[in-house]
């Protein structure tokens, strides 16, 4: 049954598809990582020297050249704080 509908849709109508299924994607991922990532943070403000001890933020905090924990978790503030806007500009 798909297939018969994708062969008697135009050209532009498949590459419309495309898109918009490449847009839900994207709104997905987002949405996960926006979810996945109050996890983290709440665990850094609860406790910051588990930045040293959990080897994801361990590695994030040595590549982005943190130097005190603190600003680590500024800087987990900010990406919590911003993927949920992200995620409603990508729905709009």
């Amino acid at each position: 049954m798909f297939h018969e509908r994708f062969l008697t849709c135009s050209l532009l109508q498949n590459d419309a598809v495309g898109l918009l299924l490449c847009m839900i994607t994207v709104m997905a991922l987002l949405e996960v990582v926006g979810v996945a990532s109050i996890m983290p943070f709440m665990s850094v403000l609860a406790n910051p020297e588990v930045v040293e001890t959990t080897p994801h933020l361990n590695t994030v905090y040595t590549v982005l050249g943190f130097e005190e924990p603190r600003t680590h978790l500024c800087f987990l503030g900010w990406v919590v704080f911003a993927t949920p806007p992200l995620s409603v500009a990508v729905q709009v």
